[in-house]
């Protein structure tokens, strides 16, 4: 469950500019994480609990490889920030993500682990994994980080199962205000999602229309390299790229 940064002060009886030193060298070595104005486990704690300490940043690594040739020709054509992440638990993790230097400000503002039901990443995952979804509608984990996060379990879960039927998941400034994200999940074997590509942008300039059929192609264009291991080449330069429109707000 997060916590607040006072509320560490208050148990440990340390002052909050001393917690507040401690939680940073903390975030940095991937041990805590920040979401919002609130700290939880790092992702390096999680992956220990989960795999029993055996180490998954080889494998990370690799799906960033296999991957890679298509978030980068994505980030070609859309200009806006694209990542690739993963569930781990209740929050999702950003393996790479590449942004123009317009978005800098964007990205400093966010974490490289966030909660899954109020960014697009999460919610398609959670949408493909029943198992997850159900834990993350339990009661007291909606917190909410903006005026337009769900909160609501059966609010979540009907936009999770949207997000199922259409194969693809929105973020409406649920995570970070003013900007909006679209994500698609990548396939491995089994049919199974495993990784998720996210497209972000400012909420004026987010036009769907023009972003979700290249999503859509480079999602699976990854999903088959996974499962080919790396032996397929970037294909999405056949779409037509739309400048940036007016703002798309999801139906």
């Amino acid at each position: 469950m997060p916590v607040k940064l006072t509320e560490i002060a208050r148990n440990t009886k340390l002052a909050k500019s001393t917690v507040h030193r401690m939680l940073s060298r903390l975030e940095t070595h991937g041990a805590v994480a920040r979401q919002g104005n609130t700290y939880t486990l790092g992702e390096k704690i999680r992956s220990m609990a989960i795999r029993g300490g055996r180490p998954t940043w080889r494998a990370e690594r690799r799906l960033v490889r296999l991957t890679m040739p298509f978030l980068a020709e994505l980030f070609t054509l859309t200009q806006h920030a694209v990542s690739l992440a993963v569930l781990r638990e209740q929050a999702v993790l950003y393996l790479e993500t590449l942004y123009p230097p317009a978005y800098t400000s964007h990205i400093l503002r966010t974490s490289a682990n966030a909660p899954a039901y109020c960014t697009a990443a999460g919610k398609i995952l959670l949408a493909c994994d029943p198992g997850a979804r159900y834990n993350a509608s339990r009661p007291g984990e909606l917190q909410p980080l903006t005026e337009s996060t769900i909160t609501d379990g059966r609010e979540l879960e009907r936009e999770l199962n949207d997000a199922r039927a259409r194969g693809i998941a929105l973020c409406r400034g649920e995570y970070l205000h003013g900007y909006d994200a679209v994500a698609a999940p990548i396939f491995g074997r089994e049919d199974k999602a495993i990784a998720s590509i996210t497209v972000s942008a400012p909420a004026a300039l987010l036009d769907l229309d023009a972003l979700v059929p290249l999503l859509r192609q480079s999602a699976h264009s990854a999903s088959l390299s996974v499962r080919s291991r790396g032996r397929l080449t970037p294909g999405l330069s056949h779409f037509s790229r739309r400048g940036p429109g007016s703002a798309h707000n999801a139906e």
